[in-house]
């Protein structure tokens, strides 16, 4: 039987995981889009903060939305909680309790991501080296999960692990859709022709920030539909990083750890 409290910090630990890669992705995939499209597309960087959810938050601290500062914020900035750097202190926290039930490998890597986002974050502010850095953290997540789904049981501890990371993903997916779609769509629709000729390099910019970019072309092999993103990212149940593969996911593992005082949550997840 695992102890809530442990239960409670491997699905945090896992979700924060999550959303420092996810975060690394967006930003990573804005940036080569800026350098990607002509001057006379309007692109601003203002778009990342309404992904994220933390407009409010960075207006409190920083007096303009210029990339400096929300590259700033989003990835090195302690007092956002959901900044890059941010959410590996709070991951590595959570597990630093709770290292009993991890591989030791797991713990490693975990460590050594916290050790390079703390000591090298500054490197991302600059946009000559930000790949580099969001790279690495990148890299360094998906060996965390390599190493847990290599090598740990599939016990209470795995599946909390995997609850928080499908949690936070459709989160993140849903998040895209709902700021990136939304914005390309409503280009479209006020005739903005300028925006309009690169519709397709915005849209597999979107494919690319939640990592769908190849699984699109295998799946439909022809031009890029906003109609096609939507259906991909959501309702596909064979693409990892859809709202209906997570979903699916998210409730197996619910089902799985049922108990009569969850069976709420079960219930709002397979809904």
């Amino acid at each position: 039987m695992l102890l809530s409290r442990v239960a409670e910090h491997l699905y945090w630990a896992a979700r924060y995981l999550e959303r420092a890669e996810d975060t690394a992705r967006v930003i990573g995939e804005h940036t080569h889009l800026l350098v990607d499209l002509p001057t006379s597309v309007p692109l601003t960087w203002e778009p990342l903060l309404a992904v994220t959810g933390s407009g409010g938050t960075f207006r409190e601290y920083y007096p303009a939305p210029d990339e400096r500062n929300i590259i700033t914020f989003l990835l090195a900035d302690r007092e956002n909680p959901s900044s890059v750097v941010s959410s590996v202190v709070a991951a590595r926290e959570n597990l630093r309790t709770t290292r009993e039930v991890l591989p030791r490998e797991a713990w490693q890597a975990l460590n050594d991501l916290y050790l390079y986002a703390t000591s090298h974050h500054t490197e991302a502010v600059d946009r000559r080296s930000r790949g580099r850095f969001l790279d690495k953290v990148i890299g360094e997540c998906q060996r965390f999960v390599g190493i847990v789904s290599g090598t740990m049981s599939r016990d209470e501890a795995y599946q909390m692990l995997r609850l928080g990371r499908h949690i936070e993903r459709a989160d993140m997916t849903s998040r895209v859709l709902d700021v990136r779609a939304v914005a390309l769509l409503a280009q479209s629709a006020d005739g903005d022709e300028g925006a309009a000729a690169h519709d397709e390099v915005q849209w597999a910019a979107v494919l690319r920030s939640v990592s769908a970019f190849e699984s699109y072309r295998k799946v439909y092999r022809d031009a890029i539909t906003p109609l096609r993103v939507a259906e991909l990212l959501i309702l596909r149940d064979n693409m990892p990083r859809s709202l209906h593969a997570c979903m699916d996911e998210a409730y197996e593992i619910l089902q799985m750890l049922a108990t009569p005082q969850a069976a709420e949550a079960v219930r709002l997840a397979g809904e």
